[in-house]
């Protein structure tokens, strides 16, 4: 009995280190679009980037007629326009130095010409001079155009010394003329777990099975 319970404490702390991670599992708010955004803005946590905001293209807002899950998604429409070489949903995150990062985010484009789209992870930290965050490091993805939903994904990527905050970006890069629709859905960023929390877990797990065992035993 004596025996059973020390295993039992020990899947106890491991369920509660487990759920610590899980907690903290995705970082980011509305992150399946869900929450209605609405054209060129985004009052729920997500960005509409663009590297001209005043020209027309590419249109920032949220689609009903692709997405991935649910209901709706968040799409990217770009069209000729020399001065916007880039756009992007982007939402920021508390980060911290050292800790190792999970990202995805699924994509799907529609008749996109000249135009690829790339998931980066972005590290900042306040600089006092300009009054504003700056990058220190980046992580990405290699740029593609895919017709049917593709995870783009960046495993286990190190926050470097000073980051204070991480900023999750969904891209489109252009080049002259192009076009086509690009939408994003279901994007995840997540804090890796601790080893010795996945030990611990498995500890306890199988002294769960264990105990199970016995009792059957009986």
């Amino acid at each position: 009995m004596k025996k059973a319970g020390f295993i039992g404490l020990i899947f106890v702390v491991a369920c509660f280190l487990a759920s610590t991670g899980i907690a903290q599992a995705n970082m980011l708010s509305n992150s399946g679009f869900e929450t209605p955004i609405g054209d060129n803005q985004a009052p729920d946590n997500w960005w509409a980037m663009r590297q001209s905001p005043t020209e027309t293209y590419p249109i920032m807002r949220t689609s009903t007629e692709q997405k991935y899950s649910n209901n709706q998604s968040a799409e990217t429409t770009v069209g000729p326009s020399s001065s916007n070489l880039w756009a992007g949903w982007g939402q920021a995150v508390v980060g911290s130095e050292g800790t190792p990062y999970n990202a995805s985010v699924w994509l799907k484009s529609i008749g996109a010409y000249q135009a690829s789209a790339r998931l980066k992870l972005e590290f900042q930290k306040w600089d006092p001079s300009q009054g504003k965050m700056v990058n220190i490091s980046y992580a990405q993805t290699s740029p593609i155009t895919p017709t049917d939903w593709t995870q783009l994904s960046l495993s286990n990527v190190v926050a470097p010394i000073g980051t204070e905050q991480l900023l999750m970006n969904l891209l489109v890069e252009n080049t002259l003329n192009p076009s086509g629709g690009f939408y994003w859905d279901d994007a995840d960023l997540d804090v890796v777990p601790e080893p010795s929390s996945l030990l611990l877990l498995g500890t306890g797990l199988a002294g769960l099975f264990g105990i199970s065992r016995r009792r059957k035993r009986a």
